[in-house]
């Protein structure tokens, strides 16, 4: 089902708000403009999007799925709070699709008045561009072990900005999405996070969150530690909050420095 500006109910964060990049600053572009809420599993209109040019993921987890000719899906994307939304680049096509994985918001990145605005969208759009990249060499040209492994070591320097042996990491999709994403069975994905677990990598808490044990374990399953480093795991720059006030002025805070990752040491040749 698709909802329009009006739809929805309050949307619960399924990840943490942190971007890896500048949050870039989001908020209404006029005072009375409210965020569209999505509940799980709604669609994206595509009228939302057309209409808005350019927005953005306020709260949440949406998918980027296309379904081809034998009616296979592919989740070519979990889009986090911070990741911006372009209709040419993610609904040019009838095919593909965007669903909320979890209770979301999407929102307007303000322009006016910020002359920081472009530069930041750009580097944005840069760093999703790479993560399709990597996402075309992990289900191209790596072995399920360690395209499992891969996720999850980019999924630490999205959600956390760093990565660390013994942090939290919150997992909203489910193991049928996980899968699609990772071009493989669900059993299969079952399997290797039980392995994981084995061989002291992660602890499950739950179906929808797990602790790292071992950073550096995790970093030496993926032989695209290092890009995944380079491309998310950059000190984010200042971040900037624009902060909406009644009369429509705006008022920049200058919220500090994302701490840089600890990078996973290098494979053992």
């Amino acid at each position: 089902m698709e909802v329009g500006p009006k739809g929805g109910e309050q949307a619960r964060s399924g990840a943490n708000s942190h971007s890896r990049l500048t949050i870039l600053s989001f908020a209404p572009a006029v005072p009375e403009e409210e965020p569209l809420r999505l509940r799980p599993q709604q669609q994206v209109a595509r009228t939302v999007i057309n209409n808005r040019k350019l927005v953005a993921v306020g709260e949440g987890v949406l998918a980027v799925e296309s379904v081809l000719g034998n009616h296979k899906r592919q989740i070519l994307d979990f889009l986090m709070p911070g990741d911006l939304i372009s209709s040419a680049a993610y609904l040019s096509s009838a095919e593909v699709s965007i669903r909320a994985v979890t209770a979301a918001s999407i929102i307007r990145p303000i322009i006016e008045g910020n002359p920081q605005a472009w530069e930041l969208l750009f580097e944005q759009m840069q760093a999703q561009l790479a993560r399709t990249n990597i996402h075309q060499l992990m289900i191209g040209h790596q072995d399920v072990i360690s395209r499992v492994a891969t996720f999850l070591f980019s999924l630490t320097l999205r959600s956390k900005g760093v990565s660390r042996s013994g942090m939290r990491l919150a997992l909203p999709m489910s193991r049928v999405d996980i899968a699609d994403h990772l071009a493989m069975n669900p059993d299969t994905l079952s399997r290797i996070m039980m392995r994981f677990e084995t061989l002291n990598v992660i602890k499950r808490i739950n179906r929808h969150a797990i602790h790292i044990t071992d950073i550096e374990k995790l970093g030496l399953l993926t032989p695209l530690w290092g890009m995944l480093l380079a491309v998310l795991g950059r000190p984010a720059r200042s971040e900037i909050r624009t902060i909406c006030v009644p009369g429509g002025a705006r008022t920049d805070v200058n919220a500090g420095r994302a701490r840089s990752p600890q990078a996973a040491p290098a494979p053992a040749h």
